[in-house]
């Protein structure tokens, strides 16, 4: 990982993975704990949750750490978009609208992981 940037986790977990405590967003932060890398944890729950952790809570984050994000999303989805813990369901399209102004001003050098349970 380049020294100039953090793990910044989004993390919306099906109803029965919070039942289970089932949380693979949490434990990639502890891991990344351990090995002190810079990261920052988010459990987005709707939509809303959504929007505020891509923008002001993001922008906070930079700020706060001084670096640039990697974006890491732990949620269920399939081809057409991403489901939030309480069943919102945001297209890809939609998802990338909340990305846009973060890759514009990285001038497209944004980086974003993802790791999805059906």
């Amino acid at each position: 990982m380049i020294s100039n940037q953090f793990v910044y986790i989004l993390e919306s977990p099906s109803n029965f993975d919070l039942l289970n405590g089932t949380m693979e967003g949490k434990a990639l932060l502890e891991s990344l704990r351990l090995a002190e890398i810079p990261c920052s944890h988010n459990l987005v729950i709707d939509r809303e949750m959504l929007k505020i952790s891509l923008t002001s809570k993001l922008n906070q984050e930079c700020q706060r750490l001084g670096k640039l994000p990697l974006l890491h999303l732990s949620m269920h989805g399939n081809a057409d978009g991403i489901s939030l813990s309480n069943k919102d369901f945001v297209s890809w399209q939609e998802l990338w609208g909340l990305l846009t102004p973060i890759s514009d001003y990285m001038q497209g050098g944004l980086i974003i992981c993802r790791l999805f349970w059906v």
